[in-house]
């Protein structure tokens, strides 16, 4: 199997499926991922391909403090539960639940996406198909059978580095997450890529859960940690444990 390579470039993909995120890890390019249906991008995101080849390292560091996001409460079938509400718990639920997922698994979805969706039986199918749909496409572009999910050899490391509050009242924040994830294939480690993933979260039933909706802009992706990031307006964040 070819090497997944995930390169720094910033054409900006919006992306509904794994079909598309399959498309941007093949051409190599930084993407933003949504749960959604339809965002509605913001003029002037994409970044000229000459910028998008400068290394890293060519980026001065942040100089914006972390945002420190309170800890769950409790675990409930391995996702982890109960935030305060406000919006770094409203942060901190849609971080949180983007890292538990099983990015590998489609047989594990419903099960999460039960404790994450709360009870809303529409939005709970709505997010559960396209979580599915990811996985199946993501273990069809890793060259992994169709069915199973992740092992210690098959994974996808994902970390949650930054976010942005686009909308943001008492009950309903529309969070994206600024991310990077790594694929490891047959304990082979790939290279790293920068997507960004929106996660509005409502508040219902006690708690943040995370709500199939339309986004209606999508930030600037930028390397996380570099002060280019800070200037597209990605609070870099801490967890509190």
């Amino acid at each position: 199997m070819d090497s997944v390579e995930f390169r720094r470039r910033r054409a900006l993909r919006t992306l509904v499926t794994g079909a598309a995120l399959a498309a941007a890890a093949v051409t190599g390019a930084v993407a933003v991922l949504v749960w959604q249906a339809e965002p509605e991008p913001r003029g002037g995101t994409a970044a000229s391909a000459s910028a998008a080849a400068a290394p890293p390292s060519a980026s001065p560091s942040t100089v914006v403090a972390a945002v420190p996001l309170p800890a769950p409460a409790r675990v409930e079938k391995g996702i982890p539960i109960g935030y305060p509400h406000t919006l770094a718990g409203a942060v901190s639920a849609a971080a949180h639940y983007t890292e538990a997922r099983d990015l590998l698994s489609p047989d594990t979805v419903p099960g999460q996406m039960r404790v994450m969706a709360g009870q809303d039986d529409e939005n709970f199918f709505k997010l559960t198909s396209l979580a599915i749909a990811d996985a199946r496409d993501w273990r069809r572009l890793l060259g992994l059978p169709a069915a199973g999910g992740s092992t210690g050899s098959d994974f996808i490391a994902l970390q949650v580095r930054a976010y942005q509050a686009t909308a943001v009242n008492a009950d309903a924040v529309d969070v994206w997450l600024l991310t990077t994830q790594t694929p490891t294939v047959g304990g082979v480690q790939h290279d790293t890529g920068v997507f960004a993933i929106a996660a509005p979260v409502v508040w219902d039933g006690g708690d943040w859960h995370l709500t199939e909706k339309k986004v209606t802009q999508s930030p600037v992706v930028e390397d996380p940690g570099t002060a280019q990031a800070d200037a597209a307006g990605w609070r870099p964040v801490a967890y509190q444990h």
